[in-house]
């Protein structure tokens, strides 16, 4: 049976520029940033980098996935000018950001880290910050972690315990900077890989809601029926016949991004064996596409395997 690791060696730094003041000045920024790329690029060449940067008028700029150091510093030179300078966007542009890393999770794994550096507080209604206290809960699930930096002299700001419920529930931090020269040590301090976490750690100790379950079905594809010039060779017993049933009935199917083929039985024991927090979604072995089951059908051969009856999810707490 093929086996793979489940470490995660890519990464994406996502820098949320949210400077409205002139605290920091931009070529401090730059020089900060800079210096944290290429302290992080000794350690994982496999990291990408993202920039997000509202312009006047509510208006971000969004670059993702970026593999040069001098495309992310480009980004920010060419739009600090032009960058909105009367009020944070702070719960918008971390919709963006989410959308972002929810679009590009259904395709392959990989860390996400935010790290959001800010002098103001938002001044946006409750609503919103709400609704996206309801995605950061999705979020960490696809390993986003998200660290915020407020730059500035005041000792307490009013949405103090806004951004520490954010850190804290992506498992990042939240640090203060009082001082300009102190930025680029405050970054320097977030080089270090956040370790992976498992999406449900047990049923004691997490609840899930029935809508969370439904978002995540739809982030998640179906298995294809083989095409005519396909071999039916399933990558997880590398037989044709399923030596599970021995049945000719249980057909192949295929993931639609990378053609790697599965028996129904083999893909049900697989995922339930390495699922994503519930047992009929999994990740492609190959390609590592969020991909998804007949839950009826899954369960029923954990029955079997166990000889148990599954729980009921309970709706009646959020996580």
């Amino acid at each position: 049976m093929l086996s793979r690791s489940d470490k995660i060696n890519s990464e994406e730094f996502i820098f949320y520029i949210d400077l409205v003041k002139d605290f920091i000045k931009r070529k401090n920024l730059v020089k900060a940033i800079r210096s944290f790329i290429k302290e992080k690029n000794k350690f994982n060449s496999l990291t990408s980098w993202g920039v997000v940067l509202f312009q006047k008028d509510e208006n971000p700029i969004c670059e993702y996935d970026l593999k040069e150091t001098e495309t992310v510093i480009k980004t920010i030179t060419d739009n600090w000018d032009t960058r909105e300078i009367e009020k944070s966007y702070l719960e918008n542009g971390l919709y963006e950001i989410l959308a972002y890393i929810f679009r590009k999770s259904r395709e392959a794994r990989k860390n996400y880290r935010v790290i959001i550096i800010s002098d103001t507080p938002s001044k946006l209604a409750d609503d919103y910050y709400n609704a996206l206290y309801d995605l950061l809960i999705k979020a960490k699930k696809f390993s986003a972690f998200i660290d915020i930096i407020r730059v500035g002299k005041e000792q307490f700001y009013e949405d103090d315990v806004k951004l520490k419920v954010i850190s804290s529930e992506t498992f990042g931090g939240m640090f203060y900077c009082q001082e300009e020269k102190l930025l680029q040590n405050i970054l320097g301090s977030l080089v270090q890989n956040k370790n992976e976490f498992k999406v449900l750690k047990s049923a004691e100790t997490e609840k899930v809601l029935k809508e969370d379950k439904l978002f995540y079905e739809r982030l998640a594809v179906d298995l294809i029926s083989l095409s005519e010039e396909d071999d039916e060779i399933c990558i997880i017993c590398e037989q044709e016949l399923c030596p599970i049933c021995e049945a000719h009935s249980d057909e192949v199917h295929k993931c639609f991004n990378c053609n790697a083929k599965y028996h129904s039985c083999c893909s049900a024991k697989y995922s339930i064996a390495k699922n994503i927090g519930f047992r009929h979604l999994f990740r492609c072995i190959q390609c590592e596409t969020l991909l998804k089951l007949d839950e009826e059908y899954v369960n029923m051969i954990y029955k079997e395997d166990l000889g148990e009856n599954l729980p009921e999810i309970d709706t009646s707490k959020s996580l």
